[in-house]
């Protein structure tokens, strides 16, 4: 796996574009903006998005369960957690899921034992007793979480691991659009390949979180591109931007999304 510890560059995005970050900038402007520092030396400041509307923390999560006690913090995460086939994956998602409620307390106010995570009809989680106020999303994949907390609008966010799989080669047939495959078809190197699908992958799967519609809309349906340039993206009479984000790791892509609304009484 790749680097846990101090990221050496760091990409942030304005609406205008990207623009990179010193680690020490994404943290002293996600401290700043949401008053939240690492935690016990696991979590790490990625970047900060949108003029500061979203912060984004990269969580070891190995070094974090080792250190901090991972236990369901109620009936819901245990069931969930108990689904998990192997140890490693219900570890996984237990430290992923101690993490957002340690970020969310710092970020709210609100103290870990009152924080209620719920979810929309669609199934994504909200905070219940914050809601329209904060808005977050988790993604993890392999010993790597990556979690969006946004102090604006809804927020979606993804990451995956690149794997010595040709999967992806039927995956690709399955979610592109038509421009989207006219790409596709120029790239020609196989590790090339797999490494641009997984970008536009991690952006699809970032545009419906960011939305709550999960995979029940096809990615075919509508055209991200293969990034990493802001794009936007109309769909079901909604709307969002996408980015892609260089977390530090070379193995893995990653990318962020905001559903933009109206500004109230538009």
């Amino acid at each position: 796996m790749g680097d846990h510890g101090t990221l050496g560059v760091l990409i942030g995005a304005s609406a205008g574009g990207t623009a990179s970050m010193t680690p020490e900038r994404a943290r002293g402007e996600a401290r700043g903006e949401f008053g939240i520092d690492e935690v016990d030396g696991c979590v790490d400041s990625v970047g900060v998005v949108v003029k500061g509307s979203v912060a984004i923390f990269k969580v070891d999560l190995m070094a974090f369960s080792a250190r901090i006690s991972c236990l369901p913090s109620d009936e819901l995460e245990a069931g969930r957690a108990s689904r998990f086939r192997f140890e490693r994956d219900r570890r996984r998602y237990l430290a992923a899921r101690r993490a957002l409620r340690e970020l969310l307390a710092s970020t709210t106010g609100v103290k870990q034992g009152d924080l209620r995570i719920g979810e929309t009809p669609d199934g994504k989680p909200v905070l219940s007793n914050c809601e329209g106020t904060w808005h977050f999303n988790v993604s993890h994949s392999g010993e790597l979480a990556l979690i969006a907390i946004s102090a604006a609008l809804p927020v979606g966010i993804d990451i995956e691991y690149m794997r010595g799989s040709s999967d992806y080669e039927q995956l690709a047939a399955q979610c592109l659009t038509p421009a989207e495959a006219g790409e596709w078809a120029l790239f020609g190197d196989r590790s090339d390949r797999q490494d641009r699908f997984l970008g536009l992958w991690t952006r699809k799967e970032a545009v419906l979180k960011a939305l709550g519609v999960g995979l029940a809309l096809s990615p075919a349906e509508f055209t991200t591109g293969f990034g990493p340039e802001p794009t936007s993206v109309s769909l079901l009479g909604r709307s969002a931007t996408v980015w892609s984000i260089d977390i530090g790791v070379p193995a893995a892509r990653a990318a962020v999304a905001l559903e933009l609304r109206p500004p109230t009484g538009s």
